[in-house]
């Protein structure tokens, strides 16, 4: 069964078009707003939130530290369109593990999903790997 991923934003547009590009690799749940996204994390428990910072009522942050609080290994990954850097710096004490500005490309988005949560290549005695 593939890894389940939750998109919260107030955008239906951005949400639809990130549900697109994510759903051929992962089970891909949505949520509009805040309280929407906690009900979805305790019942769905997806492995990863791609969480929008400004949306109306509670913040991406108050999302963020709600779920951190209630699921400690979630993995989030904050999306937003201030590139400020305290906000940045302050999802990332709360827990995110990346802060990614709007626009972002799709297949950058695809690729760091997969690479936080996607199949992890089988472990071997050696701590690195040869590229051809």
């Amino acid at each position: 069964m593939p890894e389940t991923v939750l998109i919260v934003d107030d955008d239906d547009d951005l949400r639809r078009a990130l549900a697109a590009v994510l759903s051929p690799l992962f089970e891909v749940i949505e949520a509009c707003n805040g309280s929407e996204a906690l009900q979805r994390i305790g019942t769905a428990r997806p492995r990863l939130v791609l969480l929008d910072v400004s949306m109306p009522g509670m913040s991406g942050l108050e999302v963020l530290a709600a779920a951190k609080a209630a699921v400690p290994a979630l993995i989030v990954v904050m999306l937003t369109s201030q590139q400020d850097i305290e906000l940045a710096a302050k999802a990332l004490r709360l827990g995110a593990v990346e802060y990614v500005t709007k626009p972002f490309d799709a297949d950058y988005i695809r690729a760091e999903a997969s690479r936080l949560i996607g199949p992890k290549e089988p472990a071997n005695d050696r701590p690195w790997k040869v590229v051809p």
